[in-house]
């Protein structure tokens, strides 16, 4: 049977979507179909044997994976499920685990804290627990085989007033692209042969 594998995803300012191309890219192979597809543009999963979910993290992981997980929850909880994040600015802690499900983490993204015993607000909203902890406890059904977490773009002029602000004041980041396509692969590499495990 031809297995079908969707990669789908939200965005704030177009990044986002590069790096769902890319994993859709590594994941395409003989005997596999992959779909790219916005996330807005999904109405149904009955074709697909794995899914992959990928959205920015500014002020909390994109409201519209959030909603996505939890309303096709029945549907995830039963076939394979990959997610990851871009983002600005990662917490490293020993974890290797968010609600026991496997993360992964773009070594030029994560940063251990200053202070372990007393983290800053910025190092408090940016560990892997903080980023997709909400989301995960929404859709307490669906545990995902991997959950990447990846350096996105930014640029000020494509952002809204609030993000804008949270980025400059909270994260206090500086323009440019942080995306690491090597670590992008990479965990398409992990992910691969756990999504082709459809049952």
């Amino acid at each position: 049977m031809n297995k079908r594998i969707l990669v789908t995803y939200a965005t704030m300012s177009g990044s986002t979507v590069e790096v769902a191309r890319t994993v859709a890219e590594g994941l395409t192979r003989d005997g596999i179909t992959v779909d790219l597809q916005p996330i807005s543009q999904v109405k149904d999963l009955s074709s697909y044997s794995a899914i992959v979910l990928g959205a920015p993290m500014i002020l909390g992981w994109h409201r519209d994976v959030g909603n996505f997980i939890v309303q096709h929850q029945d549907v995830l909880a039963r076939i394979p499920v990959a997610c990851f994040t871009t983002q600005l600015h990662l917490t490293k802690l020993p974890e290797t685990e968010v609600s026991g499900v496997p993360i992964f983490l773009d070594p030029m993204l994560a940063k251990p804290p200053i202070n372990p015993d007393k983290m800053n607000i910025s190092e408090k909203y940016g560990t892997p627990a903080s980023c997709v902890g909400p989301a995960l406890e929404k859709a307490s059904r669906i545990r995902p085989v991997s959950i990447g977490f990846f350096g996105g773009r930014l640029d000020y002029s494509k952002l809204k007033l609030l993000p804008t602000l949270f980025v400059k004041l909270i994260i206090r980041a500086v323009e440019g692209d942080y995306r690491n396509w090597d670590a992008i692969r990479e965990w398409v590499e992990i992910i691969r042969p756990r999504l082709e495990k459809a049952q």
